[in-house]
C-alpha cells in the first residue's frame, strides 16, 4: 500500500529516527523499525497513531495515505464502533457452515470484513456469551459440552500462564511503590 509518510518526513528534512523521537513523545511505542515498515507499506498504523504521525509531520492523514490506506484506515474506525446484530450474523453463518472449523480468512471472506474486524465481532460474540471456540483448526460453535469445556480450560491455562509471568513484573512494581489498583 502506498503512502506518502517518506515524502512527507523528508520535506522536514528529518531522518527515520529523529521521527521515530518527535512520535516517542506522544506515542511511546514506536521506534525507527516500525517508522520504517510504515513508510515500505509493511504494516500500516492505527487510526490514531495515523493522526499522530500526521501531526508530527504536519500533514494531514489524508495527504499521507493512498485512497487504499484511507479506506482500511475507515474501516478500522468503524471496527471501533458497535454493530448491531454482527454477532447474530456470525453465529449464523458458522452455523450454516457447519460444525467443521473455518479459518479466519474463510470466516472474513464471507463476511467482507477485515481481519482486525472480525476478530473485534468474534470478542463481541463471546462477551455477549456465544460459544466460539477455536482449538487451533478454526473457530467454531460447539455441539456438545466436552468441547466448549476442552476450550475453557485451554483459554484458562493461557489466561494463569499471562499472569505467572507478569507475577516478577508486578512484585517488582510493588517493591517500588507503585500503586497497581489505579
Amino acid at each position: 500500500m502506498t503512502n506518502n509518510i517518506k515524502a512527507a518526513r523528508e520535506a522536514l528534512g528529518i531522518g527515520q529516527r529523529e521521527l521515530a523521537t518527535i512520535m516517542q513523545e506522544i506515542e511511546p511505542r514506536i521506534d525507527v523499525g516500525m517508522i520504517s515498515r510504515f513508510e515500505n507499506g509493511v504494516c500500516l498504523p492505527t487510526p490514531i497513531v495515523a493522526d499522530r504521525l500526521a501531526s508530527a509531520l504536519g500533514v494531514s492523514s489524508r495527504d499521507l495515505f493512498s485512497e487504499e490506506g484511507q479506506t482500511y484506515l475507515q474501516n478500522v474506525r468503524d471496527a471501533d464502533e458497535p454493530v448491531e446484530g454482527l454477532p447474530f450474523v456470525l453465529e449464523d453463518l458458522m452455523h450454516e457452515l457447519g460444525n467443521t472449523p473455518r479459518t479466519r480468512r474463510e470466516l472474513r471472506e464471507a463476511l467482507d470484513i477485515s481481519d482486525r474486524l472480525l476478530r473485534k465481532r468474534i470478542a463481541e460474540a463471546r462477551e455477549l456469551g456465544y460459544a466460539i471456540v477455536n482449538q487451533g483448526d478454526g473457530y467454531f460453535i460447539p455441539e456438545d459440552l466436552s468441547d466448549m469445556k476442552q476450550f475453557y480450560f485451554t483459554e484458562r491455562k493461557r489466561a494463569l500462564s499471562i499472569l505467572r509471568g507478569l507475577k516478577r513484573l508486578r512484585n517488582y512494581l510493588k517493591k517500588m511503590g507503585v500503586n497497581l489498583h489505579e
